[in-house]
């Protein structure tokens, strides 16, 4: 009986050992299929003031070393994720201190763990996942993190995958068209400070001109009440008068 239970103990095992090796090759797979860099542009795109046979080896070689930085970014990103999500939550702090020992910059290592997390939602689209894998993994950092703040708006996400998904899309047009959204975001949010700054001082116009028509009603009000009007009143001389310091400093 006792050697069925260690049989059976065995076979668990390497079952479990099995079911990790076949997570670890397609994990592998994945890496080899959509992180080897070259589907979004072309030699011609470096051109350099050397001959053509130049040109071509340092395009070979920008797709070899892109390619490993991209490899790179991701295997780290979903690693610090993996610790991220059993330290996280670590009222020792645990998480930021593992990361500060290995002597990386916990800003860095969020961007890792960004760019790990796009990666694996755009591997998930429907439509030329290799090419739209390959923007996200190649897009400027500044870029990718205004992608993920766009992307927070259900609408402008939707807008930003079917121009991944778009047909010989490359990185500098997706580039092109997220600046563009980013500007428009930019404008809109502008816009929206402008009215509501209007709309705050025509409020407070309003306020201070009811204050003056109850001067009357103020002189027959009792005297904490009286008081209590003055320490408001004081309370925001002193404020403005504060900002006012503050802007003639800068």
């Amino acid at each position: 009986m006792s050697n069925l239970i260690k049989t059976e103990g065995i076979l668990k095992a390497e079952i479990e050992k099995r079911k990790n090796l076949d997570k670890e090759k397609a994990e592998l797979d994945f890496s080899n299929k959509y992180l080897v860099i070259g589907k979004t542009f072309s030699v011609s795109d470096f051109q350099f003031d050397e001959s053509q046979e130049i040109n071509t080896e340092l395009y070979k070689s920008s797709i070899k070393i892109m390619s490993m930085g991209a490899v790179t970014q991701y295997s780290l990103g979903k690693e610090f994720e993996r610790v991220h999500s059993i330290l996280g939550n670590n009222k020792n702090g645990t998480y930021m201190k593992f990361v500060k020992m290995l002597g990386f910059n916990p800003r860095m290592v969020q961007r890792y763990r960004l760019r790990y997390y796009w990666v694996e939602t755009i591997k998930n689209l429907k439509k030329n996942t290799a090419q739209a894998v390959e923007i996200i993994s190649l897009l400027g950092i500044n870029l990718l993190e205004e992608f993920d703040i766009l992307a927070k708006d259900d609408v402008i996400k939707e807008v930003l995958l079917e121009y991944l998904q778009e047909d010989n899309m490359t990185l500098g047009k997706f580039r092109e068209h997220l600046r563009t959204e980013i500007n428009e975001q930019n404008l809109l949010e502008i816009k929206n400070n402008d009215n509501d700054m209007f709309e705050f001082q025509v409020n407070f116009n309003e306020k201070l001109k009811n204050i003056k028509k109850l001067d009357k009603k103020i002189q027959v009000l009792s005297k904490d009440k009286k008081e209590l009007i003055n320490d408001y009143l004081s309370k925001i001389e002193s404020i403005l008068a504060s900002e006012v310091i503050d802007i003639e400093e800068k």
